[in-house]
């Protein structure tokens, strides 16, 4: 489990950040279902644009390296690259990953990542 500060907007809260590997027979769209309202159920208020504070976010990262474009979800998730706090901890869980559209490991990608926070590891 990782801790950062907010990205994409500014706040004194920190979050944290973690990813599993999932063994589902859900569909992406489905799961992606599923996490949102698990993430209802736990007090998340999803705001209508932007960035805010709140309790959860659940997102689907990769699923089974597929391409997938829907109204509802993209897969990979399209800002997966962008943010350390996600590229770290899922280099700790598949280290082997290569990005499916971009051709590229998480090695390769954490070295060309713009983001600047690096995350504190917790746990």
């Amino acid at each position: 489990m990782y801790e950062s500060p907010p990205w994409g907007y500014e706040s004194t809260n920190s979050y944290l950040n973690q990813v599993l590997l999932v063994d589902t027979t859900l569909g992406p769209e489905e799961l992606l279902l599923r996490l949102l309202e698990t993430e209802k159920a736990m007090g998340r208020v999803r705001e209508e644009e932007g960035y805010a504070d709140r309790t959860i976010d659940l997102d689907v990262l990769d699923y089974d390296g597929k391409i997938w474009e829907s109204e509802l979800l993209l897969l990979p998730h399209p800002r997966l690259h962008l943010r350390r706090f996600t590229l770290m901890p899922m280099r700790d869980v598949v280290p082997n990953w290569s990005h499916p559209t971009l051709g590229k490991s998480l090695t390769t990608l954490l070295d060309e990542c713009s983001d600047e926070v690096v995350p504190s590891i917790v746990v």
